[in-house]
């Protein structure tokens, strides 16, 4: 089977913890990546991806196996979903198969699934309840039962509370613009251009953002460095709408220029949560450095005129200011 694109390497900036939860073969040549982290939330849907990293492994693969407390199915998918009904642990146990169906490697990732969090099941009975984490209770399930672990791993609300407060209102705010079925779609639409080599239709589609921080790939593409420099020049988008579509112009051209590579590794930043929180506090530092002479957060996020900025900054830019 040949393994797709999208799963034949991980991002170049990026260690395979920055994805999710994981495990890897002792050799390093298959990585298994879980979207979320142990405590799983009971009765949640749980993605986890295969990445085939050495040639030879690629070439020999024909089928894996996905096996999981009374699941066992034989596919030849990368991508594999699974609910757990019942809390406590579990072990996945995906094996690689050759053509004989003999065995190539095999991973065994150790899951633990508890409750749901009830504090924030009781707010959502409360008809009164004034929370902010009761707001939606789809998008604050999603948030508090899946993404927390990830939250206080970038970010630990006892040490850098801003920063936390920060990430989780962006994720908050775009999960809830945008539900997980929608952006699921997204990356599924992604995951097929990167596949089929299709370098426009991936930056025509990922264009408005995408993945659980709607981020969009020209800031991403201006933050992630290659070297001593970001993988396209950082540039400021003029408020004047011709200038602004010079410049876009130019910026599109550097995206679509850049390797097969680095556009599977910007694929894979949108797609996992985990790393797209990494990425959202990267591009974060990298706006504070540019536009704000590298101020503290805390300092920039107490005036709310700067408050503003940086998040229009993250949404829209890196914007320029007004032509006088």
């Amino acid at each position: 089977m040949p393994v797709p694109k999208a799963e034949t390497r991980l991002p170049f900036s990026f260690q395979a913890a920055d994805l999710g939860q994981t495990v890897a073969t002792g050799n390093g040549h298959a990585v298994l990546v879980s979207y979320y982290a142990s405590p799983l939330a009971q009765g949640r849907k749980q993605t986890y991806v295969l990445f085939v990293t050495n040639p030879t492994l690629q070439g020999n693969l024909q089928n894996i196996r996905w096996q999981v407390n009374n699941e066992d199915v034989t596919n030849q998918e990368t991508v594999w979903e699974f609910t757990p009904a019942d809390t406590g642990s579990f072990e996945l146990n995906v094996t690689l198969l050759d053509n004989s169906n003999v065995e190539l490697e095999t991973l065994t990732l150790t899951q633990v699934v508890a409750p749901v969090n009830q504090e924030l099941e009781n707010l959502i009975e409360l008809d009164d309840a004034t929370h902010p984490v009761a707001g939606d209770p789809t998008t604050s399930r999603e948030i508090i039962n899946d993404l927390l672990v990830h939250l206080h791993d970038i970010a630990d609300a006892s040490s850098n509370e801003i920063l936390n407060r920060l990430l989780f209102g962006i994720s908050y705010i775009e999960a809830n613009d945008h539900d997980q079925a929608a952006r699921d779609r997204l990356i599924g639409q992604l995951r097929t251009h990167v596949n089929g080599g299709q370098a426009a239709n991936f930056f025509q589609d990922a264009a408005p953002g995408a993945g659980i921080c709607r981020l969009r790939p020209e800031i991403l593409a201006m933050t992630i460095q290659s070297g001593a420099s970001p993988l396209i020049p950082w540039e400021l988008l003029p408020q004047d709408d011709a200038a602004l579509q010079t410049a876009l112009t130019r910026i599109r051209a550097a995206l679509a220029a850049l390797s097969e590579n680095h556009r599977i590794d910007l694929f894979n930043v949108l797609r996992f949560p985990k790393a797209s929180l990494k990425a959202t506090k990267m591009i974060v530092d990298n706006i504070r450095a540019q536009l704000f002479s590298n101020n503290s957060l805390e300092t920039i996020m107490t005036n709310t005129a700067n408050a503003t900025s940086l998040l229009n900054h993250f949404k829209t830019g890196p914007l320029a200011p007004p032509t006088p």
